[in-house]
């Protein structure tokens, strides 16, 4: 919402308390930007955190690459992993691009000591799971997927790209009935 005014914020804010999902999601985007009130991340994780947990997809999405890029309060690699995972499982786009990849280049936790951020960066990168989320991501309609995908396929082995097909299959069964 660019452009959001004190009143139209102050109307949202008071959704947002009474529960619904898409004005926490609003509210915590404004604190976050200093959208109609002043900046204050940490309103804007409580607020994005609040819709996420209401299944808003993209509440989920938003949190989880603020988690992953340390915007909000420290790097966490973990919750961010678990808020794009749940917005994937939803079928968001740039979720599953993010997710394809955290796999495909590895992830730093800054917040780690030297070692700590070396297994972080080696136990992530895993290009099988990288090509299947960037997949995904294609066929939900993300438009740099297939520039990602084809960059893939050069690093791949076919035995690995077989594998990564197997494990989209695995994972739009399993998410027919969702």
């Amino acid at each position: 919402m660019p452009g959001l005014t004190t009143e139209k914020f102050a109307a949202l804010l008071s959704a947002a308390e009474g529960g619904d999902a898409d004005s926490r999601y609003l509210v915590g985007g404004a604190y976050l930007n200093g959208n109609g009130v002043m900046r204050n991340p940490a309103l804007g994780e409580k607020w994005l955190l609040a819709a996420a947990e209401q299944n808003h997809a993209a509440a989920q999405c938003d949190l989880g690459a603020l988690y992953l890029d340390g915007k909000i309060p420290k790097q966490n690699y973990f919750s961010g992993i678990k808020w794009l995972s749940k917005a994937a499982d939803q079928g968001d786009a740039i979720a599953m691009a993010g997710l394809g990849s955290i796999h495909g280049k590895g992830f730093r936790e800054r917040s780690a000591g030297f070692f700590e951020r070396m297994m972080y960066a080696n136990m992530s990168v895993d290009r099988v799971e990288a090509y299947k989320w960037f997949s995904l991501a294609r066929r939900a309609g993300h438009a740099t997927a297939e520039k990602d995908l084809w960059l893939l396929r050069r690093l791949m082995s076919a035995e690995q790209i077989k594998a990564a097909e197997l494990k989209i299959e695995e994972y739009v069964q399993a998410h027919k009935s969702a």
